[in-house]
């Protein structure tokens, strides 16, 4: 029984994200993907996000991004990963995918870069609260 308390003790420790230093912010992008103009809105709460994104191509493609700041502790350096679901403009969704790295210049200022399997390569700026 003891060796279950101290592994669940440790699964909780590590999940708290305790002593795990990470920005809030609210942050767009802009990106290019084939050419098209790729836009983004989102919130990152400690080591979750939530994005909104657009493609601007002849389907004008729109969806909705989960990304995670996994708690590394490389401060000031961010990486994440996400997942999303997007409308390909013609009735059906397809599952998406996004990878990259935030820098904080401070608690009120970080700027990030990534690639998203629809909208391309981008460039984020995030403004911290």
């Amino acid at each position: 029984m003891k060796i279950k308390s101290i592994i669940i003790a440790s699964a909780l420790s590590f999940l708290s994200l305790n002593g795990y230093t990470s920005t809030s912010d609210i942050f767009g992008s802009i990106g290019l993907q084939d050419l098209s103009a790729s836009y983004s809105v989102g919130i990152k709460m400690n080591a979750v996000a939530f994005e909104i994104g657009m493609l601007e191509n002849s389907n004008s493609i729109s969806g909705i991004d989960a990304l995670y700041f996994p708690p590394f502790n490389m401060y000031p350096i961010e990486p994440y990963a996400g997942i999303g679901i997007y409308d390909n403009g013609v009735n059906s969704l397809k599952l998406t995918g996004s990878a990259g790295f935030k820098y904080n210049l401070n608690k009120e200022l970080g700027f990030g870069i990534g690639y998203h399997t629809t909208r391309g390569m981008n460039f984020s700026v995030h403004f911290g609260f």
